[in-house]
C-alpha cells in the first residue's frame, strides 16, 4: 500500500507540473484565446475506424487502457505513465528496461478516448480532432498509391488484415487532405451524415459516462463499417476482374484481327504478284502530235541607226506589263528586262517599235524563268531575238519578223509563266512542257494567243483553271496532262471545232463533261484519266465518231456506259476504275486493240461479240458483278494476250476452245466459280507468264500436260482454294516460278508439292 501511495503520489506531482507548463505554453501561445472553462471541461467521444488490435500494444485489450481525463492528455504520456484503468483496478503494465527510455511505438494513439476540446490547441490533435502524430509499421497504413492498391488486390490480401483500404471515403463530410494513417472522427460528424449506407444512429450521443458502454458501441460500429468496406472490396474486385477480362479479350481480338490481315494481305499480294502488275498492259498514250518547227526567214540587219528612246521603251513597257509597279521595282523580271533594253539600244539597232516589244517580252520570260541556269540558252539576249535557240520567226506583209514558233521544253525553266507571253500573238505553236520549277497559274493573257494551234504545257507545276482556252479557236493540240490544274472543263470548249487531240490527265479537274464536247466532230485523242470528274458519262461521248483514244480511268464516273457503235475508229477504251453500273456496251469498232472496263460495277454478261474483234489484244474486266459464262466467240479473239476476267461470279467450265489463243501471256479467272476440271490445254501457249484459277469450284485430278514443263516465260502459277488433288510434277518444279501455290498444306492434303512457295 505504501509503495502505492508513493507511485500516485509522484503521478499526481508530475500531473501538476504537466498542466503548469501547459498553462503557460497556452498563456504564451493565444493570449486571450484561452479556452473557456465549460469547453475544457467538455469531453467528445472520438472513434477510429482501425481494429482493436491495432489500437493496444501487446496483450492490452482494453480501450480504456489510454483513456485520458480533462486534467491530462494520455497522447503525451509513454504507456507507463498512463497506468490506470477505466475500473479504477491497477495498471499490471511494467516498463521493460531493455526497450530504452520509451516503449516502440507499435501502438496507435488514435484511441477511443475522452479528449477535452482545450487540448487540441496544443499541438497533438487538429481542428476536426484528427492525431497528429504517424503510426510506425505499415499495417495502419493505407496504401495510396495504384501500385501499392494494385500489389494489395493482386495479393489477395484478406479483410481482415487490412479490412479499411478506402477508408478515406468515410470521412465525415467537409474534411480534405485526411491521413489514413490516422483516422478518428467525433461522434457528432458522424450522425451530421449517412455515410455509404451507415446508419445515422449507429453512433449515439457521445457523452459517454461509462466507458465501457462506449467500446461496445465502437465495436457495434466497426462491424457495420467492416461489412461495408467487404462489400465494397468485393465489388471493386469483381469489376477490376471484368476488366481485366474485357482488356485480355480485347487483345486477344485485336491480335488476331491483325494475323488475319496479314494472312489476307498476303493472300492478296500473291493473287496480285505478276511480271506484269494489273495495270501493267496499259501501254503508254498514244504519242501527240508534233507540228513541223518552222525556220526562221532571212533576216536583213537595219544599218540605220535606231529611232527608240528610253521614255517610248518605257511606254512600250508599260502597255505590255500593264502594272508601273512592276517596272519600277529593281526585282521584277520586268524591271530587268527593260534595263536590259535601254543597254541593247545602244549596243543593238532596233527601229521598229514592234521588235522592242517583242524583245522585251523574251528577255522578261529570261528573268522571270532563270534563263541563265537554263539547259540551253544559246544566243539568248544578243543578236537578232528570231536566231535565239528555240525561237521560229515568219516574216509578215509588212516585212516585220514576228515570232511564230517557241520551244523551251525540258530547258530547265523556273518560275511562273508571265502574262507578258500574251503579247506575242503570232505565235502558232508554244512549247514549254517538262519544266517542273515552272509554277503558278496560267495567265488569261494566253487568250489572246487566237493563232495558237499547239499548246504543249504538261508535265510542269501549274495550278488554277483552264477558262483562256475558249478563246483559241485555232487550236487543235491541247496537252496539260501532269500538271495540279483543277476547276471543270468549260463549257465553251466545244466551240473549238478544230480540236484534235486533248489531255488533261493527271490533274485535279472536276465536274462533268460539258454536253457541248458533241460538237468536237474531228476530236481523235480524248485522255481525261486520274483526275476527279464525276457524273454521267453523256452519250456524246459514245458519239464521237473519229475517236480513237479514249481513256476515261480513275475518275468518279457513275451511271451506264453509253453505247460505242458508232465510234468505228476507237482503238483502245479504257473506262476502268470508276463506279459505272448496268451492263457492257456495245463497242462497234473492228480496230478495238484495248478494253478495260475493270474495277466498276458492271452486271450481267459478257456480249458474245467477239467474233470480230481480231485486233483485241487486252481484256481486262475484273472486278465487277458479272456473272454467266465466258462466251464462245472469245475463242475467235486469237490476238489476245491478256484476259482478266478475276473477282467477278462467272461459272460454267473453261472451255478447251480457249486453246485457240496461242499469243495469251496473262490468264486470270481467279476469284469465280468456275467448275469443271482443270485447263490441261495450258501448254500451248507457249508465251504464257501468269496463270491463276486459284479460289473457283475446280475438281478432279491436277493432270498437268508435259507441254507445261516448255513454258520458259511462265513466272505465276496459282490454283489454290479449290478441289483438285494429285501431286506438282517435278517439271513444273524444274521452271523454278516466282509465285507456285496450292492446296498443300499438312500431312494430309490433297495437293503434293514439294517445291511451292506457299502452301495453303
Amino acid at each position: 500500500k505504501n509503495a502505492k501511495s508513493q507511485k500516485n503520489t509522484k503521478r499526481t506531482k508530475k500531473s501538476k507540473k504537466e498542466k503548469k507548463r501547459r498553462s503557460g505554453q497556452s498563456h504564451g501561445s493565444h493570449g486571450s484565446q484561452q479556452p473557456r472553462p465549460e469547453e475544457r471541461r467538455r469531453s467528445a467521444v472520438f472513434q477510429t475506424l482501425f481494429r482493436e488490435t491495432f489500437l493496444a500494444r501487446g496483450e492490452r485489450t482494453k480501450m480504456g487502457d489510454y483513456f485520458t481525463t480533462e486534467e491530462k492528455n494520455d497522447i503525451e504520456m509513454t504507456p507507463h505513465e498512463s497506468d490506470f484503468s477505466i475500473d479504477g483496478e491497477n495498471d499490471d503494465y511494467e516498463h521493460d528496461p531493455n526497450q530504452g527510455a520509451s516503449p516502440p511505438r507499435s501502438w496507435n494513439p488514435a484511441a477511443l478516448v475522452n479528449v477535452s476540446k482545450s487540448n487540441m490547441e496544443g499541438g497533438k490533435t487538429d481542428e476536426y480532432g484528427y492525431y497528429k502524430t504517424n503510426i510506425n509499421g505499415s499495417r495502419a497504413t493505407i496504401r495510396k498509391t495504384t501500385l501499392g492498391k494494385l500489389r494489395d488486390i493482386l495479393g489477395s490480401r484478406r479483410v481482415e488484415n487490412h479490412p479499411y483500404e478506402k477508408v478515406e471515403n468515410l470521412a465525415p463530410k467537409g474534411i480534405k487532405n485526411l491521413r489514413s494513417d490516422s483516422v478518428v472522427w467525433a461522434d457528432d460528424s458522424i450522425t451530421e451524415r449517412e455515410i455509404d449506407g451507415l446508419p445515422q444512429d449507429t453512433v449515439d450521443d457521445c457523452n459517454y459516462d461509462d466507458f465501457n458502454q462506449a467500446n461496445q458501441n465502437y465495436h457495434a460500429t466497426a462491424s457495420i463499417v467492416q461489412n461495408m468496406l467487404e462489400r465494397k472490396r468485393k465489388r471493386r474486385n469483381i469489376l477490376i476482374s471484368f476488366v481485366i477480362v474485357a482488356i485480355l479479350t480485347i487483345s486477344i481480338i485485336i491480335f488476331a484481327t491483325r494475323d488475319s490481315k496479314k494472312i489476307n494481305e498476303r493472300d492478296h499480294s500473291i493473287k496480285e504478284s505478276s511480271s506484269f502488275p494489273v495495270l501493267g498492259w496499259r501501254k503508254e498514250p498514244p504519242p501527240r502530235p508534233k507540228p513541223p518547227t518552222p525556220s526562221s526567214v532571212d533576216v536583213t540587219e537595219s544599218a540605220t541607226f535606231h529611232q527608240i528612246t528610253e521614255t517610248d521603251l518605257y511606254f512600250i513597257a508599260l502597255k505590255i506589263t500593264g502594272d508601273e509597279a512592276l517596272l519600277e521595282n529593281p526585282d521584277s523580271p520586268q524591271k530587268k528586262a527593260m534595263d536590259w533594253c535601254k543597254t541593247d539600244m545602244v549596243n543593238y539597232n532596233v527601229e521598229v517599235a514592234a521588235r522592242v516589244a517583242q524583245r522585251y517580252v523574251l528577255a522578261t520570260l529570261y528573268y522571270a524563268t532563270k534563263g541563265d541556269s537554263w539547259s540551253n540558252s544559246t544566243g539568248w539576249l544578243s543578236g537578232h531575238e528570231c536566231f535565239w535557240s528555240g525561237i521560229a520567226c515568219e516574216t509578215g506583209s509588212d516585212g516585220f519578223p514576228s515570232i511564230i514558233y517557241l520551244d523551251l521544253s525540258s530547258n530547265g525553266l523556273d518560275g511562273t509563266l508571265i502574262s507578258e507571253l500574251g503579247y506575242l500573238t503570232s505565235l502558232t505553236q508554244l512549247h514549254l512542257w517538262g519544266n517542273k520549277g515552272l509554277h503558278g497559274t496560267i495567265p488569261d493573257t494566253f487568250g489572246r494567243l487566237v493563232n495558237l494551234h499547239t499548246l504543249y504545257l504538261d508535265k510542269n507545276n501549274l495550278e488554277g483553271g483552264i477558262g483562256f482556252v475558249v478563246s483559241l479557236k485555232k487550236l487543235k493540240h491541247l496537252d496539260l496532262s501532269e500538271n495540279k490544274l483543277r476547276g471543270q472543263i468549260p463549257h465553251g470548249l466545244g466551240g473549238i471545232s478544230t480540236l484534235y487531240d486533248l489531255r488533261l490527265s493527271q490533274n485535279h479537274f472536276s465536274g462533268a463533261l460539258p454536253f457541248s464536247m458533241i460538237q468536237l466532230t474531228s476530236l481523235q485523242t480524248l485522255l481525261l484519266d486520274n483526275n476527279a470528274f464525276g457524273g454521267s458519262l453523256p452519250s456524246v461521248v459514245g458519239g464521237l465518231k473519229n475517236i480513237v483514244s479514249l481513256r476515261l480511268h480513275e475518275n468518279d464516273f457513275i451511271g451506264t456506259l453509253p453505247s460505242f457503235a458508232g465510234a468505228q475508229f476507237l482503238m483502245e477504251a479504257h473506262l476502268d476504275e470508276n463506279d459505272f453500273s448496268g451492263g457492257i456496251p456495245h463497242f462497234g469498232s473492228k480496230s478495238l486493240r484495248d478494253l478495260f472496263l475493270g474495277k466498276n460495277s458492271l452486271t450481267g454478261t459478257i456480249p458474245d461479240s467477239f467474233d470480230e474483234k481480231r485486233e483485241l489484244e487486252v481484256l481486262s474486266l475484273r472486278a465487277n458483278r458479272l456473272i454467266g459464262s465466258i462466251p464462245k466467240s472469245l475463242a475467235k479473239a486469237t490476238a489476245l494476250k491478256k484476259l482478266d476476267l478475276s473477282f467477278n461470279k462467272f461459272s460454267g467450265e473453261i472451255f478447251e476452245d480457249l486453246s485457240n489463243l496461242i499469243q495469251l501471256r496473262e490468264f486470270r479467272l481467279n476469284d469465280n466459280h468456275f467448275e469443271g476440271t482443270f485447263p490441261n490445254f495450258l501448254g500451248s501457249f507457249q508465251q504464257l507468264e501468269v496463270v491463276n484459277v486459284n479460289n473457283n469450284l475446280l475438281t478432279g485430278d491436277l493432270a498437268l500436260p508435259l507441254a507445261v514443263g516448255d513454258l520458259e516465260y511462265l513466272k505465276e502459277f496459282a490454283f489454290q482454294n479449290n478441289e483438285l488433288k494429285g501431286v506438282v510434277p517435278e517439271f513444273i518444279c524444274d521452271l523454278l516460278l516466282d509465285v507456285l501455290t496450292a492446296d498443300c498444306w499438312g500431312t494430309s492434303s490433297p495437293i503434293d508439292c514439294p517445291c511451292c512457295t506457299q502452301c495453303y
